[in-house]
């Protein structure tokens, strides 16, 4: 039977105020069909009357785009020469995860939703939990050895050695709404109402990438400065060659 388990690690929120530049992603908006449905989301509710009211504070700005969505293992400050290094370290892990994961595909499951903060009266970000769908613990495994590999490398944030974090999927996120003030929090009770068992799909995770904060690509995913391809998306590659 497949089986699924909550995964936990670093995650953090991609704030302007924020002192990172770069993180490490397991992206999730390279599929077609988790975007659709993200768009999907996104459509239903602003095209509804039921979100229209002044109270709910719901407009497009806070909704995250669809093609960015990731998991995020760590976040890191890099400056100079700290930015190759991470590329280095990135890639010097390859055989611990290929070993981790026996070389197999790892896959995750999208299920419902939840506040990350807040409630749903006065939330500040809503997310997508995150399961891991077949083996126990082999993503945990992948995160643990990625973020201990830039702690050894001295990359990691120090304070991210003692913090366990959930893994998460935003959809939302009141920190990007234009004109942000401190009292940003938007009303998603109605939402919470329709989309809390809601289900987003099962996705593979094909690799990992080196992002950099606050800067896309023409296709809306964040920059790419580093990747290590995964199980399954190496065998598509050799298939291809």
């Amino acid at each position: 039977a497949t089986s699924k388990n909550p995964i936990f690690s670093s995650s953090a929120v991609d704030s302007p105020m924020s002192s990172f530049t770069h993180f490490i992603s397991l992206p999730l908006g390279i599929h077609p069909q988790l975007v659709d449905k993200l768009n999907e989301f996104k459509r239903s509710i602003l095209t509804s009357n039921e979100y229209k009211a002044a109270g709910f504070r719901i407009d497009e700005s806070i909704f995250a785009i669809p093609e960015s969505l990731h998991l995020t293992v760590l976040m890191l400050e890099l400056k100079g020469e700290n930015i190759a290094k991470a590329s280095s370290v990135l890639q010097s892990v390859s055989d611990k995860l290929m070993e981790a994961l026996k070389n197999r595909p790892i896959s995750i499951q999208l299920r419902g939703l939840a506040c990350m903060k807040g409630s749903p009266d006065k939330a500040w970000v809503v997310y997508a939990p995150v399961l891991e769908v077949g083996e126990q613990g082999r993503l945990q495994q992948v995160c643990d050895i990625i973020i201990d590999a830039f702690t050894s490398s001295n990359l990691a944030p120090t304070s991210d050695e003692k913090r366990e974090l959930k893994l998460h999927a935003t959809v939302m996120n009141a920190r990007f709404r234009k004109g942000y003030c401190p009292d940003a929090s938007f009303d998603a009770r109605k939402i919470f109402e329709k989309y809390a068992e809601h289900e987003w799909g099962e996705y593979l995770i094909p690799e990992i990438h080196l992002c950099q904060t606050r800067r896309f690509d023409e296709s809306g995913h964040y920059y790419c400065c580093s990747s290590l391809p995964l199980p399954g998306n190496m065998q598509a590659e050799r298939a291809s060659e």
